[in-house]
């Protein structure tokens, strides 16, 4: 069956006959689609009904010709049947591009997921646009056109919309999927055009490197030339590149002053403008004006943060009081967290979830040594500081103010950073003086704002240092925008915007607009958003909504009154505080009882349980969140013994809150609450995923059913930390002695002893990857306590004898993966050789966190390759690695920046101690870093990954790229472990490890488990994961598909869980199991469509257990 295990071994004579009753002539009556199958994955195919009831007539054979005549170039690359497949329907595919008009050699389409193709297009353009003939200085300016695949043949029908970023020094999205989000909606209808700024992605950059060299004077004179005008410019050349009159132009935060301006210049060039977060009406007020408006925001932003968490007020309080007394942390690359620099995290809570991300690095800063002093956790330092540092930016911070100035405003004269030295907000923005107070006051978080102790703080921006100082000191600006010119132009202008942008400070008066814009242009005012940035939803509104001239031009859209507009935007989601959310329950209850007697009563009841702690939040989306932290034995066998703590989250929908604080307030019996589910995610050494919202995502389709708890296993999260900083001043031996206790055997206990604390007779598992593996040493351990286990990715190998046996496996399934990604992506062969030949020959190239990127470190990206757009984000990463300085090639730091952010090892070192010690027990004997010995062991397969042979010889196959091993050379590439090396080796010759799993217990196991697996998982072979599911017997469904790779958790929609859900559902409610058949191939098993894979049992079914009633509390 395609897609399935069985399907592996398909003959390519098979493969290939069934592309070829696939593939259809060049005619315009043919339907395009996406092909499911996984080696035809993201790939596009034709199908026509003329040539599918004949198969392939003459006009296909022509079209396959030239692909006959690729396969018999000896230069082709050896690969399996299925990629050749993909390789030959993109070259079919190509084939027809001068049949649909898709000339020329440089704009080679690109497959992406969904059924889209996206073309590259360099252009060209004058350093400044004022300046006439070719004698000037000229830069480049990329763009992608992204289309689907079924409008290619009315590819010059379709309106053109230009996107332009949010962001100042931002490049433009990369597409990965056109089927989901904003760009899938715009797709729809438009041809959409993806522009890289002037500055920013693949076009001409601004960046420290690339400015090496240069006097200030000639830095500065260069950056001047990359404000909004001149992309407007450039929008202009892109629409004479692409032949068209007009655009559409989609502007987002600061591409929406790019829009107007565009505009502005180019009245004739423009059909209609989107504005999505932005009406920014720069020079009319000012940067002043602006940072003013900006302060003014931020300083809502801080009120909302801290009424919903006040217990932040005494968290920021110490971490700013840590870091004066200290006077910042030194970071490895020259930089320092300072207070300041710590408080411009204010910009978070212009996002979407902001608040949430802000609450939680807050609430971990810091952690206790075994000497008994507290410092400030490795891992907020590291997060800190990404999150501050706008060095891979920098035109955020040189241009930020001269953004706003034009010929009537002068110089900007560091305009925040001058607002801060006088009146009412250097008394609110003055840490220093609430560092003096007693009573530990809010200190608040600045926003968007830019100051030039940037340079002092960030040690990529000290060398534009100087050059910054001339550029706010500039007074000769050119004039950006003319508002009579856009009045006059008539061009519908749709508008959403947030009044309280923390970043921007663009929340308009609607008047005032409607003043100065005219009649044209309709502004939707979405507070409900609250910064959500561009969604589907917006677009749709946004394209739905487009004003024309003489209509209505003001809607304002708050509070949930306008329902029309409100049920446009996907998922809005009204924030509240804890105080308007315990006003809003008792206004509820007033309702309900009215003013009669007993009601005052009721009133303080309800009143009382429906108060918050500390550990309790109110979800965006609506639900509860309440944090809870127990004390464990560190070794379950010793009780008395040592000691650590573990934290876990439970999140409860509103309605289930909301039934169980109104039956208390009544004095009535609760209503049974729903069952618990303890999700356990994948590893090890990785934290329980951050709710950041109780109606997106996986966790949404849970909270229909479930109380679910999120466990943040032993050694990770908020529970006691196990890492280099926290086991520094140990012995190796130490070390190594309490780190053996972090395996799935010990995680079980504690789960058990939340079991206990919850008063929970039976729970569900949620297993993803090792947690997969967790739950089933759970099953096999305490099988009373569950009540069903659901496993994605993570069905574990239970027959091996060991870890070599599972990188026997494992390693096969990357060179396949390998393949498959380089026959999607054949431009990256020579882009990720010219990579690992530059790190061979500098011997490494020191990264920002002073380890080591060497050829073999990354190499380990191919552990990429095995999750969902995995390979596309792979792909964009190697996309445009080097910058030329000088005339020679170095790597981008941006690109360095993105590498070392890409791997995790350094916070999370559990997944290097204890990867391999997974799979250990009484039988394996020690690991002794299994993937680097089998690797060794095996000529073949080490030819497959020796990147110095793959460099020596040009005609030899491509680098191939590692998986998820592994490898004692860690602690010589990673800086964070090298404090861990002896204690790694130790691990590593550890003998008497424990069993994980009781074969006998889960051979005779009532437990219904219900599994999800990848047909070509590079981290969980296929084949041990169906071995263990036959010892599992007939309680166990197995559900093989190959759309998603590795986790259902993956899909942001939550039909995969939902789908896996529903497979065990009827033996726990007792009734007769639903039979599960292996669909026809080339149908779909899921009512919607969407789904396809095979549900496949080693046995026949039996009923199920009743679940047994849980106790009515809510805690």
């Amino acid at each position: 069956m395609p897609g399935t295990p069985d399907a592996v071994g398909d003959s390519e004579q098979d493969l290939h006959a069934d592309l070829r009753g696939q593939l259809a002539c060049a005619s315009l009556h043919c339907h395009f689609r996406v092909h499911s199958r996984p080696e035809l994955r993201g790939f596009c195919c034709v199908e026509c009904s003329r040539c599918r009831a004949a198969r392939h007539g003459p006009r296909c054979q022509k079209v396959l010709a030239p692909v006959r005549a690729r396969r018999a170039d000896p230069s082709w690359l050896p690969i399996a049947g299925e990629m050749l497949a993909a390789r030959e329907l993109e070259d079919a595919l190509r084939t027809l591009a001068p049949q649909l008009a898709l000339e020329g050699p440089e704009r080679q389409p690109e497959s992406i997921l969904g059924g889209g193709l996206s073309f590259s297009n360099f252009l060209d353009v004058p350093l400044n646009h004022d300046e006439v003939g070719e004698e000037g200085a000229r830069i480049q300016v990329f763009f992608r056109e992204v289309i689907l695949v079924e409008n290619l043949t009315k590819r010059f029908d379709l309106p053109v919309l230009l996107c332009l970023p949010a962001g100042l020094g931002i490049p433009a999205t990369r597409p990965t999927n056109c089927q989901d989000g904003w760009l899938g909606c715009a797709l729809r209808k438009h041809k959409v055009v993806l522009m890289d700024p002037r500055g920013t992605g693949r076009s001409s950059r601004v960046a420290p490197q690339t400015l090496r060299g240069r006097t200030a004077k000639e830095q500065a004179d260069y950056v001047q030339y990359f404000r909004a005008d001149a992309v407007a410019g450039d929008c202009e050349a892109v629409r004479r590149r692409l032949g068209v009159e007009q655009l559409a132009v989609l502007g987002e935060g600061f591409g929406s002053l790019v829009a107007l301006m565009f505009l502005s210049r180019f009245p004739r060039s423009v059909r209609q403008l989107l504005l999505c977060d932005g009406l920014m009406l720069a020079e009319v007020e000012g940067p002043e004006d602006i940072c003013h408006r900006m302060y003014r925001c931020a300083l809502r932003g801080n009120r909302w943060y801290y009424s919903r968490y006040p217990e932040d007020v005494g968290k920021v309080w110490e971490i700013v009081a840590h870091l004066e007394q200290i006077g910042g942390v030194p970071l490895a690359d020259g930089g320092r967290l300072t207070p300041r620099r710590f408080l411009t995290l204010g910009s978070l809570l212009g996002d979407l979830a902001g608040p949430e991300v802000l609450h939680w690095l807050v609430s971990r800063a810091f952690v206790e040594l075994r000497c008994g002093s507290v410092q400030l956790s490795t891992e907020f330092v590291m997060e800190a500081a990404r999150a501050t540092d706008v060095g891979a930016h920098p035109l955020l911070w040189l241009l930020g103010e001269p953004t706003y100035c034009g010929p009537r405003t002068g110089a900007s004269r560091w305009a925040a950073h001058r607002m801060m030295s006088y009146g009412c907000l250097c008394e609110r923005f003055d840490y220093r003086d609430a560092l003096k107070r007693n009573e530990k006051p809010p200190i608040l978080f600045t926003g968007g704002t830019v100051y030039p102790w940037f340079a002092d703080d960030m040690a990529t921006l000290a060398s534009l240092a100087d050059a910054s100082e001339i550029l706010a000191s500039k007074v000769d600006w050119p004039p950006l925008l003319d508002v009579a010119k856009i009045c006059d132009a008539r061009v519908p202008i749709t508008a959403v915007v947030d009044a309280s942008d923390v970043r921007l400070g663009i929340g308009p008066d609607p008047l005032q607009v409607s003043k100065m814009l005219g009649d044209t242009c309709r502004v939707f005012t979405l507070e409900e958003l609250h910064q959500q940035g561009l969604t589907e939803g917006v677009l749709d509104l946004l394209l739905t909504c487009c004003s024309s001239v003489g209509e209505s031009c003001i809607r304002v859209v708050g509070g949930g009154n306008d329902h029309e507009f409100r049920d446009r935007v996907a998922h809005p989601l009204r924030r509240f505080t804890k105080a308007e959310m315990e006003e809003t329950a008792l206004r509820h209850v007033r309702h309900s009882v009215g003013e009669g007697p007993g009601w005052h009563q009721m009133y303080q009841a309800f009143q009382a349980r429906v108060r918050l702690g500390a550990d309790e939040d109110i979800l965006p989306g609506g639900a509860l969140c309440s944090g809870h932290t127990l004390s464990v034995p560190l070794d379950h066998a010793q009780p008395s013994g040592a000691h650590i703590s573990i934290f876990f989250r439970q999140v409860v929908s509103a309605a289930d809150a909301k039934s169980a604080a109104l039956a208390a307030a009544f004095g009535r019996q609760a209503p049974p609450p729903p069952p618990r589910l303890l999700v356990l995610v994948g590893g090890p050494g990785a934290p329980a995923t951050r709710p950041l919202s109780g109606s997106a995502g996986w966790l949404s389709p849970l909270l229909h059913d479930h109380r679910v708890i999120l466990l943040d296993q032993r050694g990770t999260g908020k529970s006691t930390p196990a890492s280099a900083q926290t086991l520094q001043g140990w012995t190796p031996e130490e070390q190594a002695a309490y780190l053996e206790n972090f395996r799935a055997d010990s995680i079980v206990e504690d789960c058990e002893d939340i079991r206990r604390f919850l008063e929970v007779d039976q729970w569900s598992l949620l297993g993803e990857s090792f947690g997969g593996f967790c739950a089933l040493t759970y099953v096999s351990k305490h099988p009373a306590s569950i009540s069903a286990a659901y496993l994605t990715g993570g069905l574990p190998p239970v027959f091996t004898a060991g870890p070599d046996e599972v990188y026997r496996h494992t390693y096969q399934r990357v060179i396949a993966r390998n393949q498959l990604y380089y026959a999607r992506y054949p431009a990256d062969v020579a882009q990720i050789r010219a990579i690992v030949q530059h790190l061979e020959d500098k011997g490494g190239v020191l990264l920002p966190s002073r380890g080591r990127l060497t050829p073999r470190r990354f190499q380990l990206f191919g552990a990429y390759l095995g999750s969902e757009f995995g390979s596309e984000a792979l792909h964009v990463l190697v996309e445009d690695p080097f910058v030329h300085v000088g005339g020679e090639a170095e790597l981008d730091d941006l690109f360095l920046a993105r590498v070392e952010a890409g791997l995790v090892f350094d916070v999370q070192p559990l997944y290097w101690l204890l990867h391999e010690a997974i799979y250990c027990g009484p039988r394996s004997g020690p690991s002794n870093w299994s993937a680097q010995r089998v690797l060794s062991a095996d000529p073949q397969l080490l030819a497959h990954f020796d990147h110095r042979a793959a460099l020596a010889d040009p005609s030899a196959p491509p680098v191939f790229l590692t998986g998820e091993m592994v490898y004692p050379w860690f602690s010589e590439d990673f800086a964070a472990l090298q404090s861990l090396g002896p204690a790694a080796q130790r691990l590593a010759a550890k003998t008497d490890w424990t069993a994980l799993y009781d074969l006998e217990a889960l051979r005779n196991t009532t437990v219904p488990v219900a599994s999800h697996i990848d047909s070509e998982d590079i981290y969980v072979d296929v084949g041990l994961s169906k071995a263990t599911a036959k010892l599992l017997g007939a309680r166990c469904k197995v559900w093989v598909l190959d759309e998603c790779r590795h986790s259902c958790l993956s899909d942001g929609t939550g039909a995969m869980l939902k789908k896996l859900l529903s497979m065990v559902r009827p033996e726990i409610s007792g009734a007769a199991p639903q039979r599960h058949s292996a669909p026809v191939p080339g149908t779909s098993s899921a009512s919607d469509g969407t789904l396809r894979g095979e549900v496949w049992r080693p046995r026949t079914s039996e009923t199920g257990h009743l679940l047994p009633g849980l106790r009515p509390r809510f805690r």
